[in-house]
């Protein structure tokens, strides 16, 4: 029962003001974004999954750190479908990008990671890092917090976290 307009009042609750406009998820099912517009009634008010990534736009000029309240899930898993995927990295430990992909495409058995992408704003210029199979496995480091546009050429279901 915890919806997008939920995660939106919550945020903004803390900030002080209306900072956050829009949050948008991929629904598999039906291939499609799936927008929901904070306070404009635009969009679908959607619920928030357990264990799916969300895109969460804010207005904020400010780097602002937001605390989530609940319990830290343990040995969970996640899915990935055909196409892009944008999954939140769920551990506590950090991890080189390419020992990730091998570590999915072995468990799987077969290639198939296509490409895994980062939004950087540590460097002097904001913007998206890719990594690619051929790639040095330290291309950057996938960690806890974060969350990664993952290219996968087939659908899997409950691969474990490394």
């Amino acid at each position: 029962t915890y919806t997008t307009a939920h995660l939106a009042d919550g945020i903004n609750e803390q900030a002080g003001e209306k900072i956050i406009k829009y949050v948008v998820t991929y629904d598999h099912t039906s291939g499609k974004f799936i927008e929901y517009v904070v306070g404009s009634g635009i969009g679908n008010n959607f619920v928030i999954q357990f264990g799916e990534a969300y895109y969460v736009f804010s207005t904020s000029p400010f780097e602002v750190e937001f605390i989530m309240v609940g319990d830290c899930p343990e040995g969970n898993t996640f899915d990935l479908g055909v196409c892009w995927k944008l999954l939140g990295w769920n551990s506590k430990q950090s991890i080189d990008v390419g020992v990730f992909a091998d570590y999915v495409n072995t468990y799987i058995g077969k290639p198939a990671i296509q490409a895994i992408v980062r939004y950087d704003n540590t460097a002097s210029v904001t913007d998206y890092v890719a990594w690619y199979p051929g790639d040095p496995n330290d291309k950057f480091q996938m960690k806890a917090g974060e969350a990664y546009w993952i290219f996968f050429s087939t659908k899997i279901s409950d691969i474990p976290y490394p």
